[in-house]
């Protein structure tokens, strides 16, 4: 049983270790998909903001646009 026990905590604690890993890379992919969705808001002038949990405010207005004419 002790042979057992101890193949279950070294699992467990494998297993804790892998989940810190995979809460931290999550982290920084919404902070840079947060810095690049802020990025693309100022050069194109969006009147929105977004959260860190990745959703769009509701009032996702954009701002007029300088038209191309030929």
């Amino acid at each position: 049983q002790a042979e057992l026990l101890e193949a279950l905590r070294q699992s467990l604690h494998n297993q804790l270790q892998e989940l810190k890993h995979l809460t931290t890379t999550n982290n920084l992919l919404l902070k840079t998909e947060l810095a690049c969705f802020q990025a693309v808001q100022e050069a194109l002038g969006l009147q929105s903001t977004y959260t860190d949990k990745g959703t769009l405010t509701k009032n996702a207005d954009r701002l007029p646009l300088v038209s191309r004419q030929a």
